[in-house]
C-alpha cells in the first residue's frame, strides 16, 4: 500500500486523494492478523483507500482502474450500533466510480467537451446506508448510479442520476455483522447479442435484483431514445474504493477480482 503517496505504480492500494481531499496514514490500523481496520476519516465520500490514486497533471493517475466485466468482492466485518451511535455520519462501504471522472481520465473520449456534459458510472457493492430510513439490522445498499448533466429550465446545468429500482439488499435475520461476511459483484458487459447485467453477492449468494441493461454505443447517453442505463459502465473503467464513517471501524479481512481478462483494464 502507498502509505506515503509516492504515486508509484507498483502498489495495489492508496491513500484516497480525490476530489481534493486526501486521506491519512492515522485513519488506517494493521492489525497482527493480517487485517486492516480503517477507522474512518474526513476525506466526506466514506474513501480512505482506493486501487488508483490521482496524480499531478489533467487525467493522470496512478494504480489500476478495471474494465471489461468483472467479478469483485471484498470481506468486512463493522458494528452496526457504531453506525448508529456516529449519527450515520458516513457508513462502512465497498464502492467504486469511473476514472474517467474521479480525475478526468479520457473524459466522454473526446465526443462531447467535458466542461459542458458529464456522464459516468457509480457502482456501490456494498453500503451500511440504510438502517437510519428501515431501522432494520438485516439490510445494506446496493446501487448503480447512472450520473449525467442535465440542463434546467433556467438554462443552469445539474448533475442527476438514474438509480436502479431496487437498492436493498436482504440478508439473512440475525446476521452477525460483527463477523465476517462476503460482499461481491458481478459485472458482465454486454454484446450485440446479449444483454449486459450487474448481479449483488452476500456469502457468495445472489441478493437482490439482477440490473440488465442493452448494447449501447457510447455516443448515445441519457435524453436519447437509443440510449440504454447503466450502459456506460461498459466503456468506463471502475476505481475500487474501502472507506467508512468517522467512529464506525470497518476491518477489511480481503479484496478480490476474478476477470477473464485483464487486456481492459487502465494501469498507470
Amino acid at each position: 500500500m502507498d502509505l506515503g503517496a509516492v504515486n508509484s505504480r507498483v502498489y495495489q492500494w492508496y491513500l484516497w486523494n480525490f476530489f481534493g481531499k486526501t486521506a491519512s496514514r492515522s485513519e488506517l490500523i494493521f492489525n497482527k492478523n493480517g487485517t486492516l481496520t480503517i477507522k474512518g476519516g474526513r476525506t466526506g465520500p466514506n474513501g480512505e483507500i482506493a486501487t488508483a490514486a490521482k496524480a499531478s497533471g489533467d487525467g493522470k493517475f496512478v494504480g489500476t482502474a478495471f474494465g471489461g466485466g468483472a467479478y469483485f468482492e471484498a470481506t468486512l466485518a463493522f458494528h452496526p450500533t457504531d453506525v448508529i451511535k456516529a449519527g450515520y455520519r458516513g457508513w462502512p462501504s465497498f464502492w467504486s466510480m469511473a476514472v474517467e471522472h474521479l480525475v478526468g481520465y479520457g473524459q466522454n473520449r473526446g465526443l462531447i467537451p467535458a466542461k459542458s456534459f458529464q456522464h459516468f458510472i457509480e457502482v456501490d457493492i456494498f453500503e451500511y446506508d440504510l438502517l437510519r430510513y428501515l431501522h432494520i439490522e438485516n439490510v445494506y445498499g446496493g446501487a448503480l448510479h447512472d450520473w449525467y448533466s442535465k440542463r434546467d429550465l433556467t438554462g443552469k446545468t445539474n448533475l442527476c442520476s438514474i438509480t436502479n429500482s431496487s437498492i436493498k439488499k436482504w440478508v439473512p435475520r440475525g446476521t452477525n455483522f460483527d463477523q465476517f461476511h462476503t460482499y461481491g459483484l458481478l459485472w458482465k458487459p454486454a454484446t450485440r447479442k446479449s444483454d449486459g447485467y450487474v448481479q449483488f453477492y452476500f456469502d457468495g449468494r445472489p441478493v437482490g435484483d439482477i440490473v440488465k441493461w442493452h448494447h449501447c454505443a457510447l455516443k448515445y447517453h441519457p435524453g436519447d431514445k437509443k440510449y440504454s442505463p447503466f450502459s456506460i459502465l461498459d466503456h468506463q473503467h471502475l476505481v475500487l474504493i474501502l472507506g467508512t464513517g468517522i467512529g464506525e471501524p470497518m476491518t477489511v479481512k480481503s479484496v478480490r477480482v476474478f476477470q477473464m481478462s485483464s487486456r481492459d483494464n487502465i494501469v498507470e
